[in-house]
């Protein structure tokens, strides 16, 4: 069990260290870019309205193109915003001829795909931050608030008693337990 707190306790890799690994070749450290950026990329793509399938060759060209410049990345510190940017750029792309198709004379100017919103690099950032204080919590606590807060769409508690063995009345009172238990976590890494 200690174990497990500190693997969990562990800092996350600096987007350096990722970037540098990937370059290197590390495949680990390719999935971890991944796993940490891929809602802020989707949630970038979304914005534009594309089909299913528009929408998940933007995501995979996101990533295409990150895997190639990851040589020429030269602030890593700024990397949410150049994956916003790469995939607002993308999305654009494909939206604008999606568009053409059936609506003649699409303004380029209606979107400007450079315009990077640090609101969502802020969510993306809060995410992350709940993400860790969830790992660090573990067990039924953090599987019970990732669904009731995490999941779309959000399960009933019936549902969720279903699902995780937790009686339904007791989830109410878990959850408060919970939540304050999150709450000292990231009150201690403010």
């Amino acid at each position: 069990m200690k174990q497990k707190r500190e693997q969990a306790a562990k800092p996350e890799p600096s987007n350096e260290s990722l970037l540098t690994r990937c370059a290197n070749g590390d495949d680990g450290a390719w999935a971890h870019l991944v796993d940490r950026y891929k809602r802020l990329v989707y949630s970038a793509i979304l914005g534009f309205g594309l089909s299913p399938e528009d929408t998940a060759d933007a995501f995979q060209d996101v990533w295409i193109e990150l895997h190639q410049s990851v040589h020429r990345i030269r602030q890593p510190e700024a990397l949410a915003t150049w994956l916003l940017v790469c995939a607002r750029r993308r999305a654009y792309k494909l939206a604008t001829k999606q568009r053409a198709r059936t609506m003649c004379g699409l303004s380029e100017t209606l979107i400007d795909p450079g315009q990077a919103p640090s609101d969502a690099i802020e969510r993306e950032d809060r995410r992350q931050r709940i993400e860790r204080a969830l790992v660090r919590i573990g067990g039924i606590q953090a599987e019970l608030l990732r669904q009731l807060f995490l999941t779309e769409p959000r399960p009933s508690y019936q549902e969720i008693a279903k699902r995780s063995s937790i009686a339904q009345g007791s989830i109410g009172p878990l959850r408060a337990r919970a939540i304050a238990r999150l709450r000292r976590i990231l009150e201690k890494e403010a």
